[in-house]
């Protein structure tokens, strides 16, 4: 008898066990789950690039000098605690993507790195249980560098098992109970959470509902609770919104209280609607700005912003989330490193045709080091934070509902091994190459055969797509994002996810467009004229910081006003990495026209905010000595200037994935008859 295949969608909540089979909470309310690090391995081009994380800044930091070349989170400290709090954050980031990176990999060297630092302060509380250094009482509201410290002990406690971890954060959050309830401090509720979540312990769930009570009743910036409901443009500091908008999703989790999540949907949905930038990240040069073709956005922001959609992602179930999150990871994330991870940009820019250390264009620090690719850019915390942000993406891939049903929520070459619920060994195999790729293949083996449910996301691009299971083509039934294939599941089952990419075009404002195909969106890639900047002193010559100019064209805008960029050319071609910024996997051939005065911007005198940062201008001023001028990249044209540029001739250009890019033109000007 044929087996009879239900396509449908289930809202999901109860309870779990954790990945040992102790019985925990499980985020009671939450719609999804993530399992535990560990279950998720990478494979294809996911893994290679951790292993270039591994063999780049993740397993090298302390090549960047100061503060990674300290004992980070251990004594004895090169310089007094108290002087340099900052320090702690900076470096809990590496320690935490160093762990998770490893887990994923399987590799010693980086696990050995990451759990040295947290061995070491889950074995040094204080009488309290206080755990880490002491910061000094001027400096307590900065207790909130422990959330970005114990993430990496909550993935240690998920690979191990080890439950020292989880005794060591209840003695370290009610023995002395620290309010936490002032700067980012709030964002402690991640980690007591957590926590209560492996204990059980109610006390734990008291207190955090405690210090958001205070935190309501304290805070008044733009990142409080009352202020995430107003539908206006974000003003606040990125990392920080970021850091504290995913609580809600958190508390809701754990409450079920519809308050909670509220907050969170809407300080998301603010950012959703005021700030993405071409490349899926938000607009963030420390503070957020517009979608403005020159605004860029902060490396920090790529893990933090992602790692709150996750957290919406469980709380809520739906898939728009996923969405943002892979175009993020597929475009800005590695837009913003080197090929090799030995470099990152602290600000990165749609549109940057120069990358230097004069280049800033950004309001922020104009003219700093801040769009330079090197090892450790001009603020420590995004070179820390970085190292998070594959790991993240490849951890989350999966999730499972209340009875440990599978759900693909993210793509990408990857395997997922786990233990039901009721005892059966689980082992699906997402075959691809995805996000190149047209097709997505899953293979199951399961120790017996088992009634299961399966979660595919069918992401909000997929116009055309089809299932098949076992070779038979089955039509699905779509809410909330997901199609859900019910059936007697056994070891040889195939299931592939069939899909176009088709491309589309993107309006910015009036006068420019953008084009994108799936989740990936396309640059013109700019050839560099690349040196070393051989007198940086966190510059070597295996972790180098990079000068890097123009080599070719650049000043195009796009003649599409009559085309139907659906039928475009597209070039393929096998590539052994498809984020080679030489060898592209997938090309698109546009109808452009040259725009003759579109020239880059170059300073001949020093800008009234480059004087106010003496570092900067003595820099400017050795320039301007030697060359009589400085280059940044020039804003967009108006419609009036790009008819007045317009040489009339179209030819025809290419371009490839935005990750592929360091410097490029991502949003060109519009070309109107």
């Amino acid at each position: 008898m044929k087996s009879v295949i239900i396509l449908s969608f289930l809202l999901f909540i109860g309870t779990g066990f954790g990945q040992n089979g102790n019985e925990t909470l499980n985020k009671p309310f939450a719609q999804l789950k993530s399992f535990p690090v560990g279950a998720v391995s990478p494979e294809g081009w996911l893994k290679e690039f951790l292993e270039r994380q591994k063999d780049g800044l993740t397993g090298n930091l302390e090549v960047g000098g100061y503060p990674f070349n300290t004992t980070l989170w251990m004594p004895p400290f090169n310089s007094p605690q108290k002087d340099d709090p900052w320090r702690f954050e900076q470096t809990a980031y590496w320690i935490d993507g160093m762990a998770r990176c490893g887990y994923l990999l399987n590799d010693t060297m980086l696990t050995n790195k990451a759990e040295k630092q947290i061995n070491y302060v889950f074995e040094h509380p204080d009488k309290s249980g206080y755990l880490g250094p002491d910061l000094g009482d001027e400096n307590k509201i900065l207790r909130w560098v422990q959330t970005v410290f114990f993430r990496a002990a909550m993935a240690k406690y998920e690979k191990t098992g080890d439950y020292k971890i989880i005794e060591g954060l209840k003695k370290h959050y009610l023995g002395e109970m620290y309010p936490h309830n002032k700067f980012r401090e709030m964002t402690n509720i991640e980690a007591i959470l957590f926590c209560y979540d492996k204990s059980g312990d109610a006390a734990l769930l008291n207190f955090a509902k405690q210090i958001y009570s205070d935190w309501e009743k304290t805070d008044t910036t733009d990142s409080s609770p009352a202020n995430f409901l107003i539908d206006k443009p974000v003003t606040e500091h990125g990392v920080t919104y970021n850091e504290k908008a995913k609580l809600g999703a958190i508390m809701y989790m754990y409450t079920g209280e519809d308050k909670y999540l509220e907050m969170s949907r809407s300080a998301y949905n603010r950012i959703l609607k005021y700030h993405v930038l071409a490349d899926g990240m938000h607009s963030c040069t420390e503070g957020m700005r517009n979608i403005q073709p020159l605004e860029s956005h902060e490396a920090c922001d790529i893990t933090d912003f992602t790692w709150g959609l996750e957290y919406m992602t469980m709380a809520t179930g739906k898939t728009k989330y996923a969405d943002v999150i892979e175009k993020v990871i597929f475009n800005a994330l590695p837009g913003q490193v080197m090929n090799d991870f030995k470099a990152l940009q602290y600000f990165s820019c749609p549109n940057q045709v120069i990358a230097t250390s004069l280049s800033n264009h950004n309001f922020f620090y104009k003219g700093s080091t801040s769009m330079r690719y090197s090892p450790n850019p001009w603020t420590q915390c995004c070179a820390g934070d970085i190292n998070r942000a594959m790991p993240n993406y490849i951890i989350n891939m999966w999730m499972n509902d209340k009875d440990g049903n599978p759900a693909a929520v993210l793509y990408g070459p990857s395997v997922l091994n786990y233990k039901m619920p009721s005892g059966e060994d689980v082992e699906i195999k997402q075959v691809t190459n995805y996000p190149f790729d047209d097709n997505i293949q899953f293979k199951i083996s399961i120790s017996e055969k088992k009634v299961f449910k399966f979660y595919l996301r069918i992401p909000g691009w997929m116009e055309n797509y089809r299932i098949v299971v076992n070779g038979k083509e089955v039509s699905p039934v779509l809410n909330n994002g997901f199609a859900v294939i019910e059936k007697v599941w056994q070891t040889g089952d195939n299931v592939e996810l069939k899909f176009e990419q088709k491309i589309k075009k993107v309006n910015w404002g009036t006068n420019g467009i953008s084009i994108e195909r799936g989740p990936i969106v396309y640059a013109l890639n700019i050839k560099q004229d690349r040196k070393i900047n051989a007198g940086e002193k966190r510059s070597s010559e295996k972790f180098p910081a990079y000068e890097m100019y123009p080599a070719s064209d650049w000043n195009y805008g796009l003649a599409l006003e009559n085309v139907d960029v659906s039928k475009l050319e597209t070039i393929v071609t096998k590539t052994d990495y498809p984020w080679s910024d030489s060898n592209f996997t997938v090309r698109i051939k546009v109808p452009a026209v040259k725009l003759d005065n579109w020239k880059i911007n170059r300073i001949t005198e020093i800008p009234p905010e480059v004087k106010e940062d003496s570092n900067n201008l003595a820099r400017w001023t050795k320039e301007l000595n030697e060359k009589g001028f400085v280059d940044m990249t020039p804003q967009l044209p108006t419609d009036k200037e790009i008819k007045l540029m317009n040489t009339g001739k179209t030819e025809y250009i290419e371009l490839v994935p935005y990750g592929c890019t360091k410097l490029r033109i991502t949003v060109f000007g519009n070309i109107v008859e």
